[in-house]
């Protein structure tokens, strides 16, 4: 599954009070939105998203209902997806996202070699 700008989708998240040693699942709460960015992070290579909220239901909803846009990781995101609809371009933005996860692991891999983590990647 592969989610590109222009992609509307509905997910699951979690949400949790309490402090972050000793956190407290609260409830769940399902938002549904298109996503209108997604970038890679220069230094992992970690996936994210921007996505503009079209409605949310579930605990805390109206915290998110609030806001215009949000921003979430991909692993967060990918874990309890369901794509709604696809833009009419999906293949060629595919394609594209592609190319820019190959360098964003080829970074990511020559920070942690920059780093002395050689272990990680034999």
């Amino acid at each position: 599954m592969d989610i590109t700008t222009g992609t509307i989708v509905q997910f699951t998240e979690g949400v949790f009070g309490g402090s972050w040693r000793q956190p407290r699942h609260l409830g769940d709460r399902t938002i549904t939105g298109e996503v209108i960015k997604e970038s890679y992070g220069a230094k992992r290579g970690q996936h994210t998203f921007t996505i503009e909220v079209r409605d949310c239901t579930g605990f805390a909803s109206d915290e998110i209902l609030n806001r215009d846009k949000i921003c979430r990781k991909g692993r967060n995101v990918y874990k309890n997806c369901r794509i709604i609809k696809r833009p009419e371009n999906y293949c060629e933005l595919a394609v594209e996202k592609h190319a820019r996860a190959a360098l964003a692991k080829q970074r990511k891999r020559d920070n942690w070699h920059a780093e002395g983590n050689k272990q990680y990647w034999r």
